[in-house]
């Protein structure tokens, strides 16, 4: 962009639909992730008054028109209708179950070659659910530390965020349950593959990566003609190394080319295996990991699916161990519509101190806390810092 072309607007002077290309400072200084974009909201507005004097604008890029006619709660067709307290207590035993089934069918796709698929439906029903009563639940719980095998874990989570991503998309519920299935047992090849490939600890070399790309072809083989396993799902399972780029698996495809629920697949898979712990990459805080994604649009992945998963992941993704301005440490229970200021369970006090028990506050609708000049998550922390685990809460 020709910076001829910018206005320098003072911050009181902003408004909504306005497009931001430059701040008075690094990017990096800020907890914008856009590297340029429109002002949507107010509370837009407000992060640029605190850290900011004044920005650059490019009034060739008005978007007032736009962001006046969006709808409140643009690309959220399903509402909440239960809290995430009361969720999580459901969900748990759904995840609970959950987790087992996982075990049980790649298990027996170890031991016997047999998948159990009716066992994999009944285990995704269940997971929606819940999902579309309050999605927050299951991805608080899909954070919690996991000491099974990384293959378990990761089918299990990249279902439910799979599950998640295309319930926030707005797909219709059998849609949304296929993703679900299909994020699911899109690497039940990978039981066919020798099993010092799955537990290299290290980087692979050429031979054993075109052996380990050859269990897209396995899982076709093993899902084809089973019961439930729908033309959508055996795209996404085919398609879901596949990239925005060209530059994927397994036949190179390109932008539109790639199935939709390949590209929702494409981006879960690569969240989680992010935020995973895996001993050859160690793992990244969610919010490392959005942040890694937002800098693979475009290239990677799809920029605009991208940046819905961000919205509904949030800047500070549930699971996320935060400090606020005040010193406070806590864990982001669950996201709000201001995806900058969401509930927080609070486990240590200003002064680093432990509370007795967690202290569960809406940055959005809480007083004093939805005091945005007040009240403000500062940063993200790696899980563990100040011991804080989100898996300890006891929520």
């Amino acid at each position: 962009m020709d910076s001829n072309k910018l206005l320098k607007v003072m911050v009181g002077d902003l408004k909504i639909g306005m497009y931001v290309d430059r701040l008075d400072r690094p990017w990096t200084e800020t907890r914008f992730m856009y590297q340029g974009f429109f002002i949507q909201s107010e509370e837009v507005l407000e992060e640029l008054r605190r850290v900011c004097r004044f920005v650059f604008v490019d009034a060739s890029r008005d978007g007032a028109a736009r962001t006046a006619a969006r709808p409140a709660a643009a690309g959220e067709r399903y509402p909440v209708t239960q809290t995430v307290e009361r969720e999580i207590a459901r969900a748990k035993a759904i995840h609970q179950e959950a987790t087992a089934a996982a075990k049980t069918i790649f298990t027996q796709m170890l031991q016997s070659g047999r998948l159990d698929v009716d066992l994999a439906r009944d285990t995704v029903t269940p997971m929606l659910e819940s999902m579309m009563r309050n999605p927050n639940a299951l991805i608080w719980l899909s954070r919690m530390k996991q000491h099974d095998s990384y293959i378990f874990s990761h089918a299990l989570n990249t279902s439910i965020w799979g599950l998640a991503f295309a319930r926030h998309l707005g797909l219709d519920k059998d849609e949304i349950y296929e993703v679900g299935l299909g994020c699911m047992l899109f690497d039940v090849g990978k039981t066919q593959l020798p099993i010092t490939l799955l537990l290299k600890p290290g980087p692979l070399d050429a031979e054993e990566t075109k052996l380990e790309r050859s269990h897209v072809t396995a899982s076709l083989s093993i899902l084809r003609g089973m019961d439930g396993i729908t033309p959508r799902i055996m795209e996404l399972v085919k398609h879901h190394h596949e990239r925005f780029d060209g530059s994927g698996y397994s036949q190179g495809l390109k932008g539109d080319a790639i199935p939709v629920f390949a590209r929702i697949a494409g981006i879960v898979d690569t969240y989680d295996a992010l935020v995973s712990f895996r001993a050859y990459a160690g793992e990244r805080s969610p919010h490392e990991a959005i942040r890694y994604l937002y800098s693979l649009r475009g290239t990677l992945f799809q920029a605009e699916l991208v940046e819905k998963f961000m919205q509904m992941a949030g800047a500070f993704p549930t699971g996320s161990v935060v400090e606020l301005n005040t010193g406070a440490v806590g864990v982001v229970l669950a996201q709000n519509q201001q995806r900058l200021r969401p509930r927080v369970a609070l486990v240590l006090d200003q002064d680093k101190r432990r509370l007795d028990s967690p202290a569960v506050v809406d940055m959005m609708f809480d007083q004093p806390w939805a005091d945005s000049s007040h009240y403000w998550i500062d940063r993200c922390l790696q899980d563990g810092a100040y011991g804080v685990q989100p898996n300890q809460l006891g929520i």
